[in-house]
């Protein structure tokens, strides 16, 4: 029997690498594609049009998305929310708003929802775009790929390499589509899908604060799939990783989601930076650059029980 526990010990760590993979591993790929990339956007929008203007025309919508995204998470997960301010830039800190939360350490549930109420904003805005696209520039071709089983961990990581390249080149033939068809629409109705991709694209990015509620919950996950593991092991003679098969195949939609906002983020980033260049050169050559602090929609520094 002790010989058994071990071998189920050992056995459930490399299934439970293979599942996180599998689960998680396209999941956090964009969350920091999305992450790099909206700091990007928010940056050379403040560099561009100035703080005060990028806040009031576009940063009130992408605050309101990124909060309103963490409390709604903390709500399902059982969080108690302490404190909320949905758009209150403070200009010392240069927060735009916050949502403080409290939970039991010692619940589970609320563990693991650390992860996702940190990682809710990139859902929550790539959701908003691609809702925004759908209404206003209509449904585009179903060009998500589709996952296919594997058995060890080397070809998993191929996998999902695969898969998330995949994502990314439907949202690059997405994106050409969109430009494709800007004359076949009213000049009006690209404006606001512009204006809504860019004010939620902007301000997805994880803060400190998210990225630790993350990493806290990420581990909750893992050791909660670890357990379960050696339970099926024990029990049955086999890990769980046919279950994270079986619910990684109903994640295509809201990564091809994720992949257009990362897609999106990147031509902003791309076209604002084609901006702001010839701006730095005539700064260089004439004068000192100013200092500049973008705002960047994040919650105030993590406290306890904050999340």
């Amino acid at each position: 029997m002790t010989d058994t526990i071990i071998k189920a010990l050992w056995t459930a760590l490399g299934a439970t690498a293979v599942q996180l993979l599998v689960l998680l591993g396209t999941l956090l790929a964009l969350v920091a594609i999305l992450t790099l990339t909206s700091n990007l956007v928010c940056r050379l929008a403040v560099e561009v049009v100035g703080r005060r203007p990028y806040l009031w025309l576009f940063g009130w919508l992408g605050a309101a998305v990124h909060e309103v995204s963490h409390a709604a998470l903390c709500v399902l997960f059982g969080h108690r929310i302490t404190e909320m301010r949905v758009f209150e830039p403070d200009p010392a800190t240069g927060r735009l708003g916050y949502v403080r939360h409290a939970f039991s350490p010692r619940n589970p549930y609320h563990l693991i929802g650390n992860f996702f109420i940190a990682t809710g904003p990139v859902v929550a805005g790539s959701a908003v775009i691609a809702l925004a696209a759908w209404l206003l520039l209509g449904p585009g071709g179903d060009t998500a790929p589709r996952s296919v089983p594997f058995g060890t961990v080397e070809n998993g990581a191929l996998s999902e390499a695969g898969r998330l390249l995949g994502h990314l080149g439907a949202g690059v033939s997405r994106l050409g589509e969109m430009i494709g068809n800007v004359g076949q629409r009213t000049w009006y109705v690209n404006a606001a899908f512009l204006w809504i991709a860019f004010s939620v694209g902007g301000l997805m990015a994880l803060s400190p604060a998210d990225l630790k509620g993350a990493i806290h919950g990420l581990v909750a996950i893992a050791v909660m799939v670890y357990l379960a593991n050696v339970i099926a092991l024990v029990a049955a003679g086999a890990p769980l990783t046919r279950y994270a098969w079986d619910a990684s195949r109903h994640m295509g939609f809201g990564y091809s989601m994720m992949a257009l906002a990362a897609v999106l983020n990147a031509a902003m980033a791309l076209a604002l930076g084609l901006l702001v260049l010839p701006v730095r050169v005539l700064k260089v050559l004439f004068g000192p650059a100013p200092q500049v602090h973008p705002a960047d929609g994040s919650r105030p520094p993590a406290k306890p029980g904050e999340g």
